[in-house]
Formats: structure tokens, C-alpha cells, sequence
């Protein structure tokens, strides 16, 4: 028989893996996969106006993902119009890639949306069960860092 400690953790698992199924970012107004927003998102933090771009492995490494995944993502998303490829004066074999004008928007209308969604969230849930839950999930975070960390050899 299983201790009541237990059956929490099996209903927390349960719970995880229903949110990890979830396909909260469907309802982007961009038409956008979550790979290719996710990147995009990379690049528009990394990037300032006018610099010379971030490299791939850069992308890569920041996201944790092969640097193939990677170039595969900025392929289609250069394809779109939503980057632009830049020459590196210092390392003519590197390739960055920095936002264009129309790649900005898609980020600043998917910001936008994810903003609304949550502030939907908060009005579903309420304001103080909201922030109870961001100070569960920093706590969660934390613990599975805390408990990656220990493993790391």
C-alpha cells in the first residue's frame, strides 16, 4: 500500500507530465512553432540594435540544444524573413544571425500574447494563488538544479 507521501508524489508526477503535454504556446498569434519562437527569443535578447549577430554555437549552447537543431531552426526562420545572416570580419567562418525588422514584430506580438496569457492565468487562479505558485515553482527549480548539480561528476 502506498504511504500517503506516496500517492502525493505519484499526483505531482501525473501533474508535471500533463504540463510538459500541454500545448500552452498554440494560441501565438504568429503561427510559429515553439522552437522557432524559442530561438527568436534567444537571438532578440542577445542581440542589440545594429550589432553583429550571435553565433550558433552561441544559440546552442545558451539553449542546450545541437548546434545542427539549431542551424535546421534558423533555416526555416531565415527562410520567413525573420533573420538575417551577417558576415563576422574576425572569423569569416562564423555566420551570426540577428533579427530583422519583421523577425522584432513577431517577437514583440509573441511577447505580447505570452504577457496576456498569464495575466489571464492570474485572473483565472487569483493574485495570491498566482504568486504562492511562483514561490512553489522557484522552489521546484531550485531543488532540481540543486539536485542536477549533485549528480554532475
Amino acid at each position: 500500500m502506498d504511504t500517503e507521501k506516496e500517492v502525493i508524489a505519484r499526483n505531482l508526477m501525473e501533474v508535471f507530465y500533463q504540463f510538459s503535454r500541454l500545448n500552452w504556446i498554440q494560441n501565438s498569434p504568429t503561427g510559429l512553432r515553439h522552437s522557432e519562437l524559442i530561438v527568436l527569443h534567444c537571438i532578440s535578447r542577445r542581440t542589440k540594435e545594429g550589432a553583429p549577430g550571435i553565433k550558433v554555437s552561441e544559440i546552442s549552447s545558451i539553449l542546450k540544444v545541437t548546434s545542427p537543431t539549431i542551424t535546421q531552426i534558423l533555416n526555416g526562420l531565415y527562410t520567413k524573413g525573420l533573420i538575417e545572416r551577417c558576415a563576422d570580419k574576425d572569423d569569416r567562418r562564423a555566420v551570426p544571425v540577428r533579427l530583422t525588422e519583421k523577425g522584432r514584430i513577431v517577437v514583440e506580438e509573441s511577447s505580447e500574447s505570452f504577457l496576456k496569457s498569464f495575466t489571464e492565468l492570474i485572473e483565472y487562479i487569483g493574485e495570491k494563488p498566482a504568486e504562492e505558485l511562483v514561490c512553489l515553482l522557484t522552489r521546484v527549480v531550485a531543488y532540481f538544479e540543486r539536485k542536477k548539480e549533485k549528480t554532475v561528476i
